[in-house]
């Protein structure tokens, strides 16, 4: 299948239980520094923006955005900061290098 949007809705409908379970899951696991989350709140405007976690609060947690300046070696990545609730966020995965 080449159509991009049909394969989307084919793993959509898939995968809804899985990542309606997920869901569940990421907001009952604890996130620490260094975690990936990734924005689940639709109304959000970085959604579905993946975030490095600096922080982690009572509330939520305070992420950063990378974002490639060029493509040439060595070149620094812009850092875009947030503060999202727990429930707009899904943890994903850890980070092998922390934004400097």
């Amino acid at each position: 299948m080449n159509d991009p949007v049909k394969m989307v809705e084919l793993l959509g409908a898939v995968n809804k239980e899985a990542f309606e379970k997920g869901v569940e899951e990421a907001h009952t696991t604890s996130i620490e520094k260094g975690d990936i989350v990734q924005i689940v709140d639709e109304g959000h405007a970085w959604y579905p923006g993946l975030l490095i976690v600096d922080e982690v609060k009572p509330w939520g947690v305070q992420a950063c955005l990378l974002m490639p300046v060029s493509n040439e070696p060595g070149s620094k990545c812009s850092q875009a900061w947030n503060r999202l609730r727990t429930a707009q966020i899904m943890k994903v995965g850890r980070a092998v290098i922390m934004p400097g």
